[in-house]
């Protein structure tokens, strides 16, 4: 059964999406910040699809970077799972529109971007469905 990692400190928003996805047929996983995420996608064999927030504690793992108190945290945490699980698509799922994510909204390379505010749960289903040519 394939695996979707989502990665959130907003449980509630993100549980009803995960329920949605899980009622799809994956597992799921929720984690809500960058250190135990890390941790998982190092000793996990799973995460085919990790969906992930911009805005994130830094915790112990970006403690020394400027992640804007939070507000980008995501975009370090990118870069350092893509070198964990090259192979996974990785979907930024945001509410933070206020700049352009164009560096993570790659097909081409299994990255994508979608807002909040725009994707419904049943949008988000169809969308990782789509990954694996179920839609």
């Amino acid at each position: 059964m394939r695996e979707v990692l989502f990665i959130d400190d907003d449980t509630r928003l993100i549980s009803s999406f995960a329920d949605a996805v899980r009622s799809a047929g994956f597992s799921t996983h929720i984690l809500r910040a960058p250190d135990p995420a890390l941790e998982y996608l190092r000793t996990s064999a799973s995460a085919d699809v990790i969906v992930w927030d911009m805005m994130l504690p830094p915790g112990a793992a970006f403690r020394e970077v400027d992640t804007e108190s939070g507000l980008s945290t995501g975009k370090h945490l990118f870069w350092k799972m893509r070198e964990l699980r090259p192979e996974s698509h990785y979907l930024l799922f945001t509410a933070r529109g206020d700049v352009s994510f164009g560096e993570f909204d790659s097909p081409d390379k299994k990255s994508y971007v979608r807002f909040k505010t725009e994707l419904s749960v049943r949008g988000l289903v169809e969308f990782i469905r789509g990954l694996f040519g179920e839609g």
